[in-house]
């Protein structure tokens, strides 16, 4: 049997052992300023500082920084953003744009065009503001795209600290001369 652990687990099970080694070392209180408690002796030894303390993100070696950050893979609900993967994500999401119009066809049976969107998504996968290239629909399914794309939040992780910029086009009905 396989035993999965959390980034946040083995950042827990990295600093413990620190804190171990800390007090196997003569330190009992891992946050104290020095390790000896007779304030007699004084000594410039690297045993007097404290092993370990609160790090700061700056003070973090890298690989202990890299677990703050969920790995992507086809079991985790992280996936980094790729070309193929934002190609499926966006397909999926359109289905529900497809119901919408479905339901808006009931009221409007004319109406067809297509809507050509600018997203703007941060790192973590979701959209963060959306503007409108060109729209060839009424106001009103114009104005529910731009609400339920504002919604999607799966657009998968993004390896750079950026907000990323997509347009896509979205066709809706059989005339798109329109």
């Amino acid at each position: 049997m396989f035993v999965r652990f959390s980034c946040q687990g083995i950042q827990f099970i990295l600093l413990s052992t620190l804190l171990f080694f800390n007090l196997l070392l003569g330190k009992t209180d891992p946050t104290s300023k020095t390790a000896s408690t007779d304030s007699s002796k004084t000594s410039n030894t690297s045993l007097e500082k404290p092993l370990f303390s609160a790090l700061s993100k700056n003070d973090m070696p890298s690989w202990l920084k890299s677990l703050d950050k969920p790995e992507p893979g086809p079991d985790s609900l992280a996936t980094l953003r790729t070309r193929e993967f934002l190609s499926k994500v966006l397909t999926l999401n359109s289905k529900e744009l497809q119901k919408q119009y479905r339901d808006h066809l009931k009221l409007y049976p004319d109406n067809q065009g297509k809507i050509i969107l600018k997203l703007f998504v941060t790192p973590p996968g979701a959209v963060d503001k959306v503007e409108i290239l060109s729209c060839s629909m009424d106001n009103a399914f114009k104005d529910q795209v731009l609400e339920t794309v504002e919604k999607w939040d799966n657009l998968g992780l993004c390896d750079c600290d950026c907000i990323k910029v997509y347009v896509q086009e979205f066709i809706f009905g059989e005339n798109t001369s329109k």
